[in-house]
């Protein structure tokens, strides 16, 4: 697998960026910036998805999506973008769930790993904040564990 551009997620600007030393960019031989990319880009919505603000009806997403002929219904990114505003409670913890692993599912489909294990949780010393743990393990069985902590913009509900 050939190196890519290393992304870093900062957890205080609640964003991803390249990463560069010594004015030169860094690379990622591993998993973390796909996850990167396919965690913290805006997939496509649902026609069934509850939409941030009813009125506009972005549905957001990719536009290489809508014209890209290699794989039908393929697409790139999350849906974690519908619970930027929702309350933290433990139906958004399910279905912020099942959006990281439906973004990484792709990861499984074309044999970069065995098996991918999510789980959500509410951050109890940071109020407000979502806490994402994936364990992707790769078919030579070796296994890469991150975290990702995301600030949620509704207000925590105890």
């Amino acid at each position: 697998m050939p190196d890519d551009f290393k992304m870093v997620w900062d957890t205080d600007l609640m964003e991803g960026d390249l990463e560069v030393i010594n004015g030169d960019f860094t690379h990622d031989a591993g998993l973390e910036t796909a996850v990167l990319m396919s965690l913290f880009t805006d997939r496509r919505a649902e026609d069934d998805d509850e939409l941030l603000d009813e009125e506009a009806r972005d549905k957001r997403g990719w536009w290489g999506d809508l014209v890209s002929p290699e794989v039908e219904g393929d697409q790139i990114g999350s849906r974690l973008w519908l619970l930027s505003r929702a309350k933290t409670t433990e139906k958004a913890l399910v279905r912020a769930k099942d959006y990281v692993k439906e973004a990484l599912q792709w990861m499984v489909e074309d044999k970069v790993a065995s098996s991918i294990t999510v789980t959500t949780e509410r951050m109890k010393d940071k109020p407000g904040w979502l806490g994402i743990n994936i364990e992707i393990r790769k078919y030579n069985e070796e296994k890469l564990n991150l975290r990702y902590d995301v600030q949620w913009t509704e207000q925590f509900s105890g």
